[in-house]
């Protein structure tokens, strides 16, 4: 499953980097919180870890924002958003279009959660890159939410503009908290996808809310019935 990240801002002082040990320092304050960050969260664990995000794409069509929550651990995985859901352990997988009202099932495919590790091996070593290889264009100061945060526009390196289509990166930094409290990711001119905003409410790698064993219990009700959330909803098997 692909996820992503972002923010709303304010702008304020504008001024360009014009010095190279400047341009090194905001790199390490980068990516000082990205692999702290990478390093909680690249494999999945016993304990849980909780997600709280905006997302905002804008295509050639139109702007959508998605309020997205995800739990996940070694042995589930739970995305709840807006527009669709997804439920999955080793036993069994549903995904849900809430617009709608229509979810498919099917049995989880055997290793599914073997192979998330795999995958969630990658998308750590990708942010790191892109910063390590990339040039800082500019940076301004402004406050956002009663915190000084430094807006930080990231250049992609010709390679990886080629390979995954991305052309920069801002960042929202907050000074006080230290971590990237959202980004923007921009996409090349005619690609399907203008703009993504993402807005990090929450990030917990310890998360300690309550999580139901199997998925179907997020779902069903003893009776094998929709909960009153699912009321309407048709069930397709895949």
């Amino acid at each position: 499953m692909k996820r992503s990240f972002l923010l709303v801002f304010v702008f304020c002082h504008f001024y360009t980097i014009s010095f190279s040990q400047t341009e090194k320092e905001i790199k390490n304050m980068l990516l000082g919180h990205i692999k702290k960050m990478n390093d909680k969260g690249k494999s999945l664990t016993k304990q849980y870890q909780f997600m709280d995000m905006i997302l905002e794409t804008k295509n050639n069509k139109f702007v959508e924002t998605n309020h997205i929550q995800m739990i996940a651990n070694e042995h589930i995985f739970i995305y709840q958003s807006t527009q669709n859901s997804i439920y999955q352990d080793e036993q069994d997988t549903f995904t849900f279009i809430h617009p709608k009202k229509l979810g498919f099932y099917r049995k989880s495919p055997p290793n599914v959660f073997k192979n998330w590790k795999m995958q969630g091996q990658m998308l750590p070593e990708l942010r790191e890159k892109l910063v390590e290889t990339g040039s800082i264009k500019s940076i301004s100061d402004t406050t956002w939410q009663n915190k000084n945060i430094k807006k930080i526009n990231l250049d992609i390196s010709e390679d990886f503009k080629a390979k995954i289509n991305l052309v920069s990166i801002t960042y929202y930094y907050s000074l006080e908290e230290d971590k990237i409290l959202g980004q923007i990711l921009f996409y090349k001119k005619n690609y399907q996808i203008e703009y993504q905003k993402v807005i990090y409410n929450e990030l917990n790698y310890d998360y300690k809310g309550k999580v139901l064993s199997k998925v179907k219990d997020y779902i069903f009700s003893e009776k094998n019935q929709f909960l009153p959330k699912f009321a309407g909803y048709t069930l397709q098997k895949n």
